[in-house]
């Protein structure tokens, strides 16, 4: 009886609603060639600072997107962020995709992926979202580049950043290695 007072749309958000509490929480989001781009390292040590923010692991669920942990980020001055460890064996003119769950509680997050070699951004993508956003950014690796590295930097000196699993891939990739936490 009560379908009958119900509109169809109604009914099928409720659905929607009920799949993605259902398949959402079981999504396993794979790291690529980032260290620690799954945030389930205790530490922080495999991410370098950009200048001199205050970096720290939190755990509580409203700053957490998947996993266990992600990565806040809180500026002191503006432009400051993290680096990721660097990456090498990206051949010049390969397709990268590089992305990231980002909250910003204060400011603008700015996912870049960093030519190390030249000292310079590739390709940036950003958001001043609060709740919790896919940043993705698709790039070429520009010839001449040996290293590159993911910078997650917040642009405003106020910024107050959670980032959570960030991974770099290269589009030719195939075998992409398994989250730390899951077991053999």
């Amino acid at each position: 009886e009560i379908v009958g007072l119900l509109h169809p749309d109604e009914i099928n958000q409720a659905i929607v609603r009920a799949l993605y509490r259902i398949y959402a929480e079981t999504q396993v989001v794979l790291p690529g060639r980032v260290t620690d781009g799954d945030m389930d390292a205790n530490d922080t040590t495999s991410w370098t600072d950009v200048l001199t923010p205050t970096k720290s692991k939190v755990t509580s669920s409203g700053n957490v997107l998947t996993g266990l942990r992600a990565l806040r980020v809180l500026n002191n001055a503006a432009g400051e962020g993290v680096q990721s460890v660097t990456m090498r064996g990206f051949a010049a003119n390969s397709t990268v995709y590089v992305h990231a769950g980002v909250r910003s509680d204060v400011g603008t997050a700015v996912l870049s992926l960093y030519n190390v070699t030249a000292s310079t951004t590739v390709a940036s993508a950003s958001s001043t979202e609060e709740g919790w956003v896919h940043l993705w950014v698709r790039a070429q690796v520009p010839a001449g580049c040996e290293e590159i590295a993911v910078q997650l930097i917040g642009t405003e000196d106020t910024a107050d950043i959670y980032w959570d699993h960030v991974a770099c891939y290269l589009a030719e990739d195939r075998l992409l290695p398994a989250p730390s936490w899951l077991d053999d």
